[in-house]
């Protein structure tokens, strides 16, 4: 995933599914092997702040993070359609 800027510099912040803005002016990434990132655009660095446990027969849907990037919302479905909603928070 590449974020443009304004100042047109091209940055690399890895392979992701999706990025959520934060107030404080980074970014949120969601990556294909469903972990959260709290990319930081001052070091250019990306951290690991949450990976959800999966089974083999489960996966992850319709995510969404808190704009200051303390709570990750998300549910998990297995191959019978039954879900359970999660609630991760940061601090």
């Amino acid at each position: 995933m590449h974020l443009i800027f304004k100042t047109k510099e091209v940055i690399d912040i890895g392979d992701g599914v999706t990025t959520f803005p934060l107030l404080d002016g980074n970014v949120m990434l969601v990556t294909h092997d469903n972990k959260f990132h709290y990319f930081d655009f001052g070091t250019k660095t990306a951290q690991e702040v949450h990976a959800p446990q999966l089974k083999e027969d489960e996966e992850l849907g319709n995510f969404t993070v808190s704009k200051d990037g303390n709570a990750i919302a998300y549910y998990v479905s297995n191959k019978d359609k039954k879900t359970v909603l999660h609630l991760y928070r940061k601090s």
